[in-house]
């Protein structure tokens, strides 16, 4: 994402490289469920990925250009509801587990429809996204996974019943999310955080 006004000097910050800021985008026409982006001002991986992209510049020239940028570029990370985005498939094969993916055609054009909007957003954002560089990371890349063991009221074998023991088992709970039925765009540690306790709470 390409700021139109810099910050200057941001390699001398002291920043850290956590997400700065959260932005939740409720748009019927994208999705009914919330997309939930990241905001990353400057890091190191930014400052690399520069430098790999003018290698081929003499040293004293390639200063100016990506220290222009680096003052104006930030990193947008985005989730879409585990409903809009790709699966995985887990199966055996003897003694295999194999983990595959589930493609869903929607994930593509929604995404493309996202960059869109944040286009023509952009008098608020206060910038662009730069849209060639725009890149969707593969299932289990963004850290928020699970569903696995859905909870249900009425457990398959393949699911969980309500305070997470799967289906067929007396003394075993799960306390993470592979227990929720679906996955929310938005940070989800507190949400299995609470769900922990309340299973916790069961005996």
């Amino acid at each position: 994402f390409f700021r139109y006004r810099g910050s200057p000097n941001p390699i001398d910050e002291r920043l850290h490289a956590l997400c700065q800021v959260n932005v939740d985008l409720f748009d019927e026409t994208l999705s009914s469920s919330c997309i939930h982006l990241q905001f990353y001002s400057y890091n190191a991986f930014i400052y690399q990925r520069l430098q790999q992209l003018f290698r081929w510049m003499p040293g004293f020239l390639r200063r100016s250009p990506i220290d222009y940028l680096t003052s104006h570029l930030l990193s947008i990370q985005g989730y879409f509801h585990s409903d809009l985005s790709h699966q995985m498939r887990m199966t055996r094969d003897g003694e295999i587990l194999v983990v595959e993916k589930v493609e869903n055609p929607e994930t593509e054009v929604v995404f493309r429809k996202l960059v869109r909007k944040i286009r023509g957003l952009h008098r608020y954002f206060g910038g662009m996204p730069m849209a060639p560089w725009a890149l969707q990371g593969p299932p289990g890349l963004g850290y928020h996974v699970g569903g696995s063991v859905p909870m249900s009221a009425d457990p398959s074998p393949t699911e969980s019943v309500l305070y997470g023991r799967p289906f067929g088992l007396q003394r075993t709970h799960l306390i993470d999310a592979s227990t929720f039925p679906s996955i929310p765009a938005t940070t989800i540690t507190l949400t299995i955080m609470a769900n922990a306790y309340r299973i916790g709470q069961q005996r």
